[in-house]
């Protein structure tokens, strides 16, 4: 089966696993298939080193979809679609949500609340629940019949799909409706929050965290009171999207030991919330070189190769370190053909798994994008 075949008609293709595995090139090989496919297409990237935009000839991406021009990649009746890309600015998008669902008063002081800058530019987590507020945005923009996110770049895979959770449970945790009570008892009579709040435990905890911030923070929490069952049905309807028959989970990952243990991790974590499961993608595998020549016969081949009159370096060194790399090649592998039958055999029958070669450059132009989007797509599971 084909990458393609998988992929279908889906209308999100998600692209998971840890980070430095190749995600971002793998969401643009993708976006860049389908559009030249006859699909109009949106990638969206989190990826702060702007891999994307270099992979697509432009120097920077904006908020905002920008389109791709198909001479980039050969123009012509090769490119039947249209390919357009974004790179998510979490500050943005958190501000967007801020003045869409909250009330003129509410907005204003969310927004210039010093918690609030440090929740939409640092927390551990916002990425992430961004990434999924701007996809359920863009579920319902016309403009595009494929959207491909390219996940952020999280240490662990699992992230993308706690982080989330984590960061509704936080607002709604017991300990900040605890915090709130002395607040909520002062009232507004004018008086610094905490000054008026007669709680000995609050302004204990003051001692630790400054004052300053505790009342930032409560600030913050009762602004935000009313939008939060917003914030919480928005993401129940999101991952009703990411249940939906249109969206596909793509695991993207490595040969190696951690990459290849979280991507199954996160398949099973998948198929126990009803999330659809496309397929593995074993990203820069090392295949074995081909049979060498005998090592007699190098040298000779060697000084057949050097132009006429130069010397070149001593054929018979160069014979022995050529023979040294073809002998660690096949070793690497071996190693990797025997981690990816293990991942075979514990991700079970019927799990697709594709696996891409190791390239003999990084994908930095859109020559070299179209190239990768070849191989895998020409690649059986």
């Amino acid at each position: 089966m084909k990458l393609a075949q998988l992929a279908g008609q889906k209308r999100i293709i998600i692209c998971a696993g840890s980070g430095g595995v190749g995600k971002t090139t793998l969401s643009a090989a993708v976006g860049a298939h389908f559009a030249a496919a006859g699909r109009k297409v949106l990638v969206v990237t989190i990826d702060p080193a702007r891999r994307l935009a270099n992979s697509l000839g432009l120097t920077h991406l904006s908020h905002s979809p920008t389109r791709i021009e198909p001479s980039l990649f050969g123009g012509g009746e090769s490119f039947r679609g249209e390919l357009w890309a974004m790179m998510l600015d979490m500050k943005s998008m958190w501000d967007t949500v801020i003045e869409r669902y909250a009330t003129p008063g509410n907005r204003d002081r969310i927004l210039r609340n010093s918690f609030y800058q440090y929740l939409s530019t640092s927390l551990a987590g916002s990425q992430e629940y961004m990434a999924l507020e701007k996809l359920f945005e863009l579920r319902n923009d016309n403009r595009f019949d494929l959207i491909v996110l390219d996940t952020p770049p999280t240490s662990h895979a699992l992230d993308f799909l706690n982080a989330p959770d984590r960061i509704i449970n936080l607002l709604d945790h017991d300990a900040v409706h605890w915090l709130l009570k002395p607040y909520r008892a002062a009232g507004s009579t004018g008086k610094k929050m905490l000054t008026a709040a007669n709680s000995v435990l609050i302004n204990g905890l003051a001692r630790f965290t400054g004052a300053e911030m505790l009342n930032a923070l409560a600030e913050f929490l009762l602004a935000f009171e009313r939008m939060y069952e917003g914030f919480v049905e928005r993401s129940r309807r999101v991952k009703a999207i990411l249940r939906g028959g249109d969206c596909m989970f793509l695991l993207v990952t490595s040969p190696e030991d951690n990459a290849r243990e979280e991507a199954l991790a996160f398949r099973d974590i998948l198929q126990r919330q009803g999330m659809p499961f496309g397929a593995f993608v074993i990203n820069r595998v090392v295949t074995a070189p081909g049979d060498p020549p005998p090592e007699n016969a190098l040298p000779g081949m060697i000084r057949e190769s050097l132009p006429p009159g130069t010397s070149g370096p001593d054929p018979l060194s160069v014979s022995r370190e050529l023979a040294a790399l073809s002998q660690l090649q096949q070793s690497l592998a071996r190693r990797h053909a025997r981690r990816i039958r293990e991942l075979s055999e514990k991700a079970g029958p019927g799990a697709p798994l594709f696996r891409v070669p190791v390239f003999d450059r990084d994908v930095c132009s859109a020559p070299d994008l179209r190239r990768f989007a070849d191989v895998l797509f020409s690649l059986d599971s």
